[in-house]
């Protein structure tokens, strides 16, 4: 009887606390000490659905997380995997969201030494700048097009050097 008053004291504390995360342990044990209990049958069938849903919300996260990947969408694979309930974060929630912050900050970093280069006007190597942000996000149509710029400078730089040298 101790045991049993003991218990169902723990769980009420956490359920007044709406410390629901890891409950399901002593909910279990409680129906396994008064399986009469109509209530607590009930809050352990709660706990239950409310587990799965969670586990189901971060499945599905992890399967959105891959397409945003996927497409580059970088800042919505992170929106999406934020979402994920702490309780339930896996290794491969961590890996995924730690892949697609590296890459989104890559991308800034890149994207401002391209802004930084060209404010300064300095073009030579920027094309190897360029193409790098391009593994990052090749649907950019910025970037193709500032790729495409710098490949007719050059080509124009060297059609000029070929001039020069054909005129010595």
């Amino acid at each position: 009887q101790d045991e049993v008053n003991r218990q169902e004291e723990l769980v009420n504390q956490r359920v007044k606390r709406k410390q629901f995360d890891g409950l399901i342990t002593e909910v279990e044990k409680l129906v396994a000490l008064r399986p009469d209990r109509k209530d607590v049958i009930n809050l352990q069938t709660k706990l239950r659905n409310r587990d799965k849903k969670r586990l189901q919300q971060r499945d599905d996260a992890i399967q959105h997380a891959k397409k945003f990947l996927a497409v580059r969408d970088y800042e919505s694979a992170i929106a999406v995997l934020r979402k994920v309930e702490p309780s339930v974060i896996t290794d491969e929630v961590t890996r995924l969201r730690s892949q697609a912050e590296n890459l989104q900050a890559q991308l800034r970093s890149l994207l401002q030494d391209i802004k930084q280069a060209r404010s300064e006007k300095r073009f030579d190597g920027l094309m190897d700048t360029v193409k790098e942000a391009m593994t990052i996000a090749p649907e950019d149509d910025g970037l193709t097009n500032l790729l495409a710029s710098l490949e007719a400078r050059e080509d124009k730089i060297a059609a000029e050097n070929i001039e020069q040298i054909a005129k010595f």
